[in-house]
């Protein structure tokens, strides 16, 4: 689906028009999950049958469209059924995370053919985090590609997703707005030789949340990420908000003047008293104290390697001092998602991340002060659930901007005017 550029250097319109119908029946075919006759795509795209016809022809020449042979008649003659070519067009999702990286690789049909965890602190700690990514991620794409027979060529994009305080880390500047995220992408695009589109993880999350998740039908919800920190998302009229400079910053929000020091350098942070780290924090600390719990024996009496995810464990598996820490955590989190809600007015609200696993006991806790505070006309109205999606949220969400911007205009009214 090449572009046929004019005299003037500017795309030919045909081409460009052929190019948008293509992408409608592609876009079609996703949304049909299905083999799907001529006559149907033609129906559906309200186009006429010769020209639906022939772009069939084009992508089955560019191998992207399968034809399948004939379907049931209804009636008439047998129609000849499509569908898409699973394996050419791909598309890579990678979540950057504290301790681990995850790598997905995605059809245009939104399924995850590929997918795996590597260790990211290595990479953290070298002196050149940025290539170092590029190269490892680099390496395992191509790996995986070559050992499936795939050609390279299929892979269409990657999508990174960071969280915050690691994107300062590997863009080597303090600042985090959309300048420096762009010229980060077009970094690691050059490093990667493909192209690269960045955001922040929980954009990502809320993103997956909208196309493959509890959020798909609703067009104003918030998505919580509750891991090592605390991220929001917020779709508001079916789109995701992102603010002036690319940020909103739940997590950062004050919630006791004269608490503890944030490492954003603030003080009373959510994130100092309601997030992953500070539950580790606080469990080292009690543990070291003396504090009688499993997870003492799960991490074999070395508090460097207690994590959020296994004090969610613990807690799950009935030890009270874990499920006490996430009560107590959930607690303070509640006040704030009520006034969310104020804020916001969402249709529902959905938690992802390393603490939702914890299920009723991290909801529950968090209902019960939503309750206390909500609204007359939000008191029951307003769900709040934990996400589906797990652990591959981020990294779906990030292949799936790639998947947006293949399809991008595929449905605009420029197809009719060009």
């Amino acid at each position: 689906m090449v572009n046929n550029m004019g005299k003037n250097g500017h795309e030919d319109r045909v081409s460009v028009k052929q190019n948008l119908r293509k992408k409608l029946i592609i876009k079609t075919l996703i949304e049909a999950a299905e083999p799907v006759s001529v006559a149907e795509i033609t129906k559906k795209t309200s186009s006429n049958y010769p020209t639906i016809n022939s772009l069939l022809s084009q992508l089955k020449e560019e191998e992207i469209v399968t034809e399948l042979g004939l379907g049931e008649s209804t009636g008439g003659r047998r129609p000849t059924l499509y569908r898409l070519n699973n394996e050419k067009l791909l598309f890579a999702g990678i979540e950057v995370g504290h301790t681990n990286n995850l790598l997905i690789i995605m059809n245009i049909e939104n399924r995850v053919i590929h997918s795996i965890t590597t260790d990211s602190r290595e990479i953290i700690a070298s002196k050149n985090p940025l290539k170092m990514l590029a190269d490892s991620c680099h390496n395992q794409l191509i790996s995986y590609l070559e050992g499936a027979g795939i050609p390279r060529e299929n892979l269409q994009g990657v999508g990174i997703g960071f969280s915050g305080d690691l994107f300062k880390h590997f863009s080597g500047t303090k600042e985090n707005d959309l300048e420096v995220l762009h010229r980060v992408e077009r970094k690691l695009s050059m490093l990667m030789k493909i192209p690269v589109l960045i955001d922040i993880d929980v954009k990502l999350m809320t993103r997956a949340e909208k196309w493959f998740g509890k959020l798909k039908n609703v067009n104003n919800g918030l998505c919580i990420n509750l891991t090592w920190g605390i991220g929001l998302g917020v779709i508001m009229g079916g789109t995701i908000q992102q603010g002036a400079h690319g940020h909103l910053e739940f997590g950062h929000i004050t919630v006791r003047e004269d608490g503890d020091l944030c490492y954003c350098g603030k003080r009373g942070c959510l994130e100092t008293i309601a997030s992953g780290h500070e539950l580790e924090k606080k469990a080292r600390e009690k543990i070291l104290a003396g504090e009688k719990t499993m997870l003492t024996e799960m991490i074999k009496g070395d508090v460097d390697r207690l994590e959020e995810d296994i004090i969610v464990t613990a807690a799950l598996e009935g030890d009270i001092f874990s499920i006490e820490l996430i009560t107590e955590a959930a607690k303070v989190l509640g006040v704030q998602v009520a006034n969310l809600i104020k804020l916001f007015d969402p249709e529902k609200i959905v938690i992802n991340g390393t603490l939702s696993r914890a299920g009723r006991l991290l909801l529950n806790p968090i209902r019960t002060e939503v309750d206390k505070r909500a609204l007359y006309y939000t008191k029951e109205s307003v769900p709040i659930e934990t996400s589906d999606l797990g652990k591959t949220a981020i990294a779906l969400g990030a292949a799936s901007m790639h998947i947006h911007e293949f399809l991008k205009d595929s449905t605009s009214d420029i197809v009719k005017f060009i």
